[in-house]
């Protein structure tokens, strides 16, 4: 090999390097805006759908993984993330009467994503409420947001979307105290805009390897590896769970917590898995690190752009 040739191998090299490097400190300081709950910056095609498989079809194909998640939905009685007191289900259509869609909880799967070592690493497993959901949907939130400004728009979509903020602002500021709304909107507008230029950028790269919170890589193709790890991590999860309720006192004995019986594999219906109403949870005030914008008052309207992509959101802002 030449030296010429050599030369632009090795700069090629260390211009990835300096890429990835580049990523990770995007990665870095957005965890550290949402050190609790962040909204999902894997790419499309990642994250619960690695465990559950695509459209949550090994799920409804795989009584073990129904096993697994049917008993720990039993002894589950908040959101693992929030705090919310609700009632775990396993199929999303198998929801009961008696039960609001607010206190329903899904399962999902908390991921971090390094971009030096090009790796996806699964932290957490278990059970959120549907506000959750909805926080971590990023492209979801970001296409609902984006209507708000069009004639598409609703004063009931933009309140939800404004709590929505508010619940994501509180959840990672629990500290704080009562914040105004066009505060929570802001942060909540960089955030979401962080975690699209994240998943726009990991878009670019492939070969992305799975591992486990171990840092043991992840295979999940095998038939009863994702039951075996569920299982595994909804038991330390539970061991380790320190969460206390936001509705008051947990009743842990008689509570009925899950609609699914073992073995019960009910017809798959992919359009059912979608967000539903947003719960109410208090807001505070941030007196972090993060700038303030000014307070004064005005009416917020959320406005995103949408790239030529796949129509990845990548810019959003807060208008007059």
């Amino acid at each position: 090999m030449s030296t010429e040739q050599g030369d632009r191998e090795g700069s090629g090299s260390s211009a990835k390097s300096l890429f990835r490097s580049k990523c990770q400190a995007l990665v870095d300081e957005f965890e550290r805006m949402c050190p609790v709950l962040a909204p999902s910056v894997l790419p499309r095609g990642h994250g619960n759908d690695d465990i559950l498989g695509s459209q949550s079809a090994r799920l409804y194909e795989d009584p073990a993984l129904q096993q697994a998640l049917t008993e720990a939905a039993e002894r589950t009685s908040c959101c693992m993330l929030s705090g919310v007191s609700g009632r775990a289900v396993v199929f999303p259509d198998d929801e009961e009467e008696d039960i609001t869609e607010e206190d329903v909880l899904q399962f999902t799967t908390v991921w971090r994503i390094d971009f030096a070592e090009q790796r996806f690493t699964l932290r957490r497993v278990g059970y959120v409420s549907e506000a959750v959901q909805q926080m971590q949907d990023t492209d979801s939130f970001v296409r609902q947001a984006a209507l708000l400004g069009t004639a598409l728009g609703s004063a009931e979509s933009r309140e939800k979307t404004v709590k929505l903020c508010e619940q994501l602002y509180q959840i990672n500021h629990p500290e704080s105290g009562q914040v105004e709304q066009t505060v929570a909107s802001l942060w909540a507008e960089e955030v979401y805009n962080r975690a699209c230029a994240i998943k726009v950028l990991a878009q670019t790269m492939n070969a992305w390897t799975l591992h486990g919170p171990d840092g043991k890589r992840l295979v999940l193709r095998k038939r009863g590896a994702a039951a075996t790890l569920v299982k595994k991590l909804l038991t330390e999860e539970a061991f380790s769970s320190k969460t206390p309720s936001k509705k008051g006192k947990v009743t842990q004995a008689g509570a009925k917590r899950s609609t699914v019986k073992a073995g019960k594999t009910p017809q798959h219906d992919s359009g059912k898995l979608t967000a539903r109403k947003a719960g109410t949870t208090p807001v505070t005030k941030d007196t972090a690190q993060e700038a303030t914008p000014s307070r004064k008052k005005r009416k917020e309207r959320f406005q995103f752009c949408s790239s030529d992509a796949g129509n990845t959101p990548v810019r959003a802002q807060v208008c007059d």
